[in-house]
């Protein structure tokens, strides 16, 4: 099996149920604000509950002077730092993220929305307390096509071209790409580097694998009203915060400038049309995503001509 190669995948599985609910009401199901599911009268999906920069804890893993040292790195020792460090963010959203749910159970309880969901009265319970039939608590993977694209770059340029060293690569990030090797050497990444969307193998590949760790976390969590931690792949507009707070990354993408959204492509990198970026998010399809996904799609006049 190649490297970049993806594993034959069931279009049976069904996310809810995955995460406890009967097949009858998973498919009775409802979104409840943007993409984000619920069964109807039955739950109380706390849907955005968090949101964890996945290219953040990217460019925390690069930074470490450790790694940074190392003179030829290989991508699985990348990868391992990458997610021990997921790991530990993952672990602070939910630490905190109880904390907010326990203080919303004690301090501001909600019985008229207590009344509206079954499970309630008959366990004397409101649902910020756990009263509902089905309680969920969502926490959300932003800039998931930043991350996917920067470990490709990295894979590409360091480990299989040697372009320059891991070192090096960093250190144009940290100096935005500037003077005239910097711009060069982002033209060669936005230029010759596969990007997701495009549905050529390499970055889809790492998507598909940052997701099945995220979400392979962020499930293995219960939260404080019974129910269980479900991931999601959308952001509303904290791909632009999280942008704005972040440098620029292997990936070619500017310092301050906006993250992918959702399980979107990165601005500019859907070049080969609708097709090829619904493929790519189709490669990181996961029954554990129970808290949805948003894909958005880009139509330009010349593709349309």
């Amino acid at each position: 099996v190649k490297r970049h190669s993806f594993p034959t995948r069931r279009s049976s599985d069904l996310a809810l149920v995955e995460f406890g609910v009967p097949e009858a009401d998973a498919r009775d199901y409802s979104v409840v604000g943007c993409v984000e599911w619920g069964v109807p009268y039955r739950s109380f999906p706390a849907a955005g509950a968090g949101f964890i920069s996945l290219p953040a804890v990217l460019d925390e893993t690069l930074h470490d002077p450790d790694l940074r040292a190392i003179e030829s790195p290989d991508m699985d020792r990348i990868w391992r730092e990458f997610r021990a460090r997921l790991v530990d963010r993952v672990n602070e959203a939910i630490l905190g993220n109880e904390a907010i749910e326990q203080a919303h159970a004690r301090w501001r309880p909600t019985p008229l929305l207590s009344l509206c969901v079954r499970g309630c009265i008959e366990a004397g319970q409101d649902v910020t307390a756990g009263g509902a039939q089905y309680d969920s608590s969502g926490i959300q993977g932003v800039g998931l096509a930043d991350v996917a694209d920067s470990l490709s770059a990295i894979e590409q340029l360091v480990i299989e071209e040697r372009v320059l060293d891991l070192d090096a690569l960093v250190s144009a990030c940290d100096a935005d790409f500037d003077g005239s090797e910097g711009e060069a050497l982002r033209r060669r990444i936005l230029d010759k580097v596969p990007k997701y969307g495009q549905d050529r193998g390499r970055p889809e590949w790492w998507a598909a694998r940052v997701v099945q760790a995220f979400t392979e976390l962020v499930a293995a969590h219960d939260n404080s009203r019974g129910g269980r931690y479900a991931p999601g792949l959308w952001s509303m507009t904290t791909h632009v915060g999280f942008g704005a707070r972040l440098g620029a990354l292997p990936s070619g993408r500017k310092a301050k400038r906006p993250l992918a959204n959702g399980a979107s492509p990165s601005n500019g990198s859907d070049a080969r049309g609708p097709t090829a970026s619904l493929l790519a998010a189709s490669r990181v399809a996961s029954k554990r995503i129970a808290n949805g996904l948003a894909l958005n799609e880009t139509l330009d006049r010349e593709f349309l001509r």
